[in-house]
């Protein structure tokens, strides 16, 4: 017995530094998307501008070159006859706002993409058209997507392209856990989606990971709640996800954050599944000298 009670706690030393590994790996991926979030995890477009003598686009002017274009795209748009009038995105509120990086500035996300929900299920309704896969809530994962269990309905020739989704575009959940957000990668051809997730769709100048990565930070800290509806039953409607805040970092600057929180996230990934492992292994191991334990109490007893 006393060998076994010595070997048992050796598993227990060994299990608790595997738990405590990956409650450091959750406190590490919390750090790394908030100083992604804040300017600090990269060198900032500034920075490099002036250590190189160049000049550069801040998230000021490419905001202001998003809205040029955002309005240049309602022109072509609009129908033949009577004229709507254009409607400017409403900017952010930023009292109350935390100072950005050098050359950030802050925007509202109607401001840079097109936020639209999906398709509402109705099999009593909906029998006819194309009969196409949508994805649903429990599809989308934080940074990723699983087609391995997708449903079809039906989809009539005008609601194709209202429905669709283009490599590039981020599905964001709108109940269950919102703000949950992943981008699709286009990998099922007319893959649409349902009407519990948010698509949406920028035009230019923004990452879409980068505003992933912003939502993941928002709901790990708590911040995001102030932004749904509901006491119970939590809901990201379309009209608050629209006015959500979001930084606008220069162009260049988002492609390296991203590309670093992705090099980050391999990495954490990578020695997750490790502790797990050896998580699962430590169990087996358990388990066979429990079963050889008891199998030599049967034979001295015999």
């Amino acid at each position: 017995m006393d060998e076994i009670d010595k070997q048992f706690s050796r598993l227990d030393e060994a299990v608790a530094n595997l738990k405590r590994v990956k409650a450091n790996l959750k406190r590490y991926r919390a750090t790394v998307l908030k100083a992604a979030v804040e300017g600090r995890l990269v060198p900032t477009e500034a920075e490099l501008s002036r250590r190189e003598g160049r000049s550069y686009e801040s998230g000021e002017e490419l905001l202001a070159r998003i809205l040029l274009e955002r309005r240049a795209a309602w022109e072509n748009q609009r129908t033949s006859g009577r004229k709507k009038k254009y409607v400017e995105p409403q900017p952010p509120v930023t009292s109350n706002l935390p100072e950005l990086a050098e050359g950030w500035v802050w925007a509202t996300v109607e401001q840079l993409a097109d936020v639209q929900l999906g398709k509402m299920l109705d099999r009593q309704k909906h029998r006819s058209g194309r009969q196409l896969p949508y994805l649903r809530n429990i599809n989308v994962r934080w940074r990723s997507i699983d087609t391995k269990d997708v449903l079809e309905m039906f989809f009539e020739s005008d609601e194709l392209a209202r429905s669709g989704l283009k490599s590039g575009d981020i599905l964001v959940c709108e109940g269950g856990e919102p703000g949950r957000a992943a981008v699709w990668d286009g990998r099922v051809a007319e893959m649409k989606y349902q009407k519990a997730l948010h698509r949406v769709r920028f035009r230019i100048g923004y990452e879409p990971q980068f505003l992933v990565s912003l939502l993941e930070h928002l709901a790990e800290s708590g911040r995001l709640e102030q932004w749904f509806t509901g006491s119970t039953i939590k809901h990201f409607t379309r009209e608050s996800f629209a006015l959500l805040p979001v930084p606008v970092p220069p162009f260049a600057e988002q492609h390296r954050i991203v590309a670093e929180v992705d090099r980050f996230f391999s990495s954490a990934v990578e020695l997750e599944a490790q502790a797990d492992a050896n998580l699962q292994r430590a169990d087996r191991l358990r388990k066979s000298i429990l079963g050889k334990a008891f199998s030599s109490c049967l034979l001295a007893q015999q």
